[in-house]
């Protein structure tokens, strides 16, 4: 990908990656769009299911320009 990521195609490999995982991907879902380093490093999405609850969260990173799942974990409580 040439052109970097939005927010809601990172939402949808974020829920893609849930359901091959079979991780519950339940709303609301937050996406925020941040640095790796502040400053100095290549951006990131991440994509948090569940965001205004305790537990069974869904957190995916996802590098904004290629694509790429940085990393990916599900939080039971």
């Amino acid at each position: 990908m040439s052109n970097p990521l939005d927010a809601a195609e990172a939402r949808c490999i974020a829920a893609s990656l849930a359901a091959g995982k079979g991780w519950p991907f339940v709303e609301p879902v937050d996406v925020r769009r941040r640095r790796s380093v502040p400053l100095l490093g290549t951006w990131r999405w991440v994509v948090t299911s569940n965001a205004e609850a305790r537990g069974r969260k869904v957190r995916v990173e996802i590098d904004a320009r290629s694509g790429a799942v940085l990393a990916s974990a599900f939080n039971l409580r």
